[in-house]
């Protein structure tokens, strides 16, 4: 048994220990704020960089993007004002397939000695979000294509969407490797021509052929994966 001045000394004495809270070390506030500057200093070294061609590119996506339902979903064969707006739509929709091209310029920061945690941290995640927004943009407009065929040619649909994978792996041969842009098959026809017989040394078939193969898989893993979350979120809201 404890006496009451023995009780009254233990409890002056833990007291204080058990209710202490440690603030945020000097230390730690220090580190918090080297990274922030670190990580700002950094995402702003690459927009300096990269950031002018991958807004340009991102809004080139976005055009095919914001013009595959209108066209789409209303189709007018009769009109001629669908065909004009459906020829746009083909000739732009390989800017939103282009952006995993752009890769090339990842290698770049590579061989310019980025440092691992740059490429982990900023460089990277930058690239990936990048794609991300521009590549969905190619996968939904493909969808788009495949609701519309189905709707009306549903024994059409898996050639419909492996003829649009081709004709966008062969528009990012034409704005890779021989530099033009998708207006210039309309303002500039001269000129894709003759792009396409001084790069006919570089191997095209190859080329598009790999693209074909990688965008073709990644859009198909792309829209597993969405009917995946789909699938899921449609079991949980039945709960």
């Amino acid at each position: 048994m404890l006496s009451n001045g023995t009780r009254s000394s233990v409890a002056g004495t833990t007291a204080p220990f058990l209710c202490r809270r440690r603030g945020p070390s000097i230390g730690g506030v220090l580190g918090l704020a080297h990274t922030i500057h670190w990580a700002v200093t950094h995402i702003g070294s690459l927009a300096s960089s990269d950031g002018r061609w991958m807004t340009w590119n991102l809004l080139l996506a976005l055009i095919p993007i914001a013009m595959a339902r209108p066209v789409l979903d209303h189709i007018e064969p009769q009109r001629l004002g669908w065909w004009l707006r459906f020829g746009a739509f083909a000739i732009m929709l390989p800017n939103s397939a282009y952006v995993v091209s752009d890769v090339v310029h990842l290698f770049d920061h590579v061989r310019n000695g980025a440092t691992n945690l740059e490429l982990a941290a900023v460089i990277v995640p930058g690239y990936l979000a990048y794609m991300a927004v521009g590549f969905g943009g190619y996968v939904y407009c493909v969808d788009r294509i495949r609701a519309a065929v189905r709707e009306r040619r549903p024994q059409l649909e898996f050639r419909a969407v492996l003829l649009t994978h081709a004709l966008c792996a062969f528009g990012i041969y034409l704005g890779r490797v021989v530099r033009i842009n998708s207006w210039d098959v309309v303002a500039a026809p001269g000129t894709v021509a003759a792009g396409l017989r001084d790069t006919m040394h570089k191997a095209p078939f190859m080329f598009i052929s790999f693209m074909f193969v990688a965008i073709a898989v990644m859009s198909t893993l792309v829209e597993l994966t969405v009917d995946g979350y789909r699938a899921r979120l449609t079991r949980v809201r039945a709960r």
